[in-house]
């Protein structure tokens, strides 16, 4: 809740749409990689440097979620669809907009029947 409440004082223009995600029900689905913060050393292979973060840029891109458990989902997608077209609905927890789209997006959630998804108008 302090990460919601920071990035809607902090008015971050570049965001148009935030979806939190619920971690125990990903790994029911893909295979999930928790990051963390820290790279070793030396540095890590090419092909496992996305289990790690540096430091500074977590902040500067996650800001204000950089305290936030990060993880990387491994997606298949199927040929011509969006990766995030197959995630399931029941792992998402919360959409994050703009104020100005809260309405349209609060009215699709209900259309869609998405009950347990909050949605908060804090971009």
């Amino acid at each position: 809740m302090k990460a919601l409440k920071k990035l809607h004082e902090g008015k971050n223009e570049r965001f148009d749409l935030g979806i939190i995600l619920n971690k125990r029900k990903l790994k029911n689905q893909f295979n999930v990689i928790d990051v963390s913060i820290y790279p070793p050393s030396p540095l890590p292979p090419p092909e496992e440097c996305h289990y790690y973060d540096w430091p500074k840029q977590r902040v500067k891109v996650l800001y204000p979620f950089n305290n936030c458990d990060v993880v990387r989902v491994e997606i298949e997608p199927e040929p011509y669809q969006p990766p995030l077209s197959i995630i399931p609905y029941p792992t998402i927890m919360a959409l994050l907009t703009r104020k100005g789209t809260y309405r349209k997006i609060t009215a699709l959630t209900q259309k869609k029947r998405w009950n347990n998804v909050e949605v908060f108008a804090v971009l």
